[in-house]
């Protein structure tokens, strides 16, 4: 897999097997070790929003961080399914 932005190569397993000007830009302050790709934790929730939490060990549930903050939108946002009312893709191609 490569990385769109910055031409960085994984493998299947998410390990980082390329940086792009790994030697001209970053030096000796990146490891393509420590910088692979991990799981994320996702969850739908509150109206049908993802939420992603960075951390790998929480110390809270979103229900519990989010319900109260919630709880005056929660009954309009559940009320239906989120509807797409826009789509936008580009397909930008240039020279390099």
């Amino acid at each position: 897999m490569t990385c769109m932005f910055h031409a960085w190569q994984y493998d299947l397993r998410g390990n980082c097997v390329y940086i792009s000007r790994e030697k001209e830009g970053f030096q000796e302050r990146l490891c393509k070790e420590d910088v692979g790709l991990r799981r994320l934790r996702c969850e739908v929730k509150f109206g049908g929003f993802v939420w992603v939490n960075l951390d790998d060990n929480p110390q809270t549930s979103l229900e519990d961080w989010g319900a109260a903050a919630f709880s005056c939108l929660r009954k309009s946002l559940e009320a239906e399914p989120l509807e797409v009312f826009h789509y936008h893709k580009a397909d930008c191609e240039r020279e390099l």
